[in-house]
């Protein structure tokens, strides 16, 4: 049976980051629920990094 938390903490992160959402969730005591939802990410340059910015708002709703 899946526990959810009293709480949430939704976090945004890289699609390329798989650690992240791990370490998070170890941190996070048994009464919080990690939500999350990762941007596409295409690659490491500046313009492709601040185009994942652009769906941040998005993402977040």
């Amino acid at each position: 049976m899946i526990r959810y938390g009293t709480k949430r903490l939704g976090v945004l992160v890289p699609s390329g980051n798989r650690v992240a959402e791990t370490e998070l969730r170890a941190m996070l005591p048994d009464d919080v629920t990690l939500l999350t939802t990762r941007l596409a990410l295409r690659g490491s340059s500046e313009s492709e990094l601040m185009a994942m910015l652009t769906d941040l708002d998005n993402a977040a709703s």
